[in-house]
């Protein structure tokens, strides 16, 4: 079971612990609140928002290159993986 404070940790890695641009890094902490909107309750964990989630990280993937992409590819799992649990 993939629990939201790993995908936080994830998320925390790639932009603090690679060498990702400062878009990645933009558009993660704007993924990071919409998490944490899931987890607190403010806004359900809906399977639409979690695909456009996933497509985000997907985009970013692509124009990322070595580490930070292999990383992106890791949470983009983890995001896939929350998504099947949560439907």
């Amino acid at each position: 079971m993939v629990e939201l404070g790993a995908i936080h940790e994830e998320i925390r890695r790639v932009r603090e612990d690679t060498d990702a641009d400062r878009d990645v890094r933009l558009s993660l902490d704007s993924i990071e609140e919409a998490l944490a909107g899931m987890e607190s309750g403010e806004n359900a964990a809906q399977p639409d928002r979690i695909k456009e989630l996933r497509a985000e990280i997907d985009r970013l993937s692509d124009d990322a290159d070595g580490e930070t992409a292999a990383e992106l590819d890791r949470l983009q799992e983890q995001l896939r993986e929350y998504e099947r649990e949560q439907l």
